[in-house]
């Protein structure tokens, strides 16, 4: 309950994950079950947030994230559940659905929006 209620909220923060032009961008805090985010940095940019892939994945808790150097993409996997997030293409793939949107690698972390990844772990949760 408290996960659905938690990417419910994150969700509406993000009104949309279009491709964002060269925006100012500032840095913001991103909590999980009441824990903040503290690997890498979260970035609201034009409306939408981005975060670290590995450090909102680790904080739902049951993922196990990689970059694939083959295909030059991230990806994770948690039981039936996968994400793969794709910077060359700025798409974002969520259990098979593909998703169009910025997808940035800085300081050795990949950057999706938000949207994605609270997609992903409601999804999970409703399984589980």
């Amino acid at each position: 309950m408290k996960r659905k209620l938690l990417c419910g909220l994150l969700a509406a923060l993000t009104l949309t994950c279009a491709t964002v032009k060269a925006a100012p961008s500032r840095v913001v805090p991103v909590q999980v079950d009441g824990t903040v985010l503290s690997q890498g940095v979260n970035y609201l940019q034009s409306g939408v947030t981005y975060v670290p892939l590995r450090g909102l994945l680790d904080a739902f808790g049951g993922w196990s994230v990689w970059w694939d150097s083959s295909r030059k993409v991230a990806a994770a996997a948690s039981g039936s559940q996968s994400v793969t997030a794709n910077p060359s293409r700025n798409t974002v793939t969520v259990n098979g659905r593909t998703y169009s949107g910025k997808v940035f690698v800085e300081r050795g972390r990949t950057y999706i929006c938000l949207l994605y990844t609270s997609d992903a772990a409601d999804e999970r949760s409703s399984v589980d």
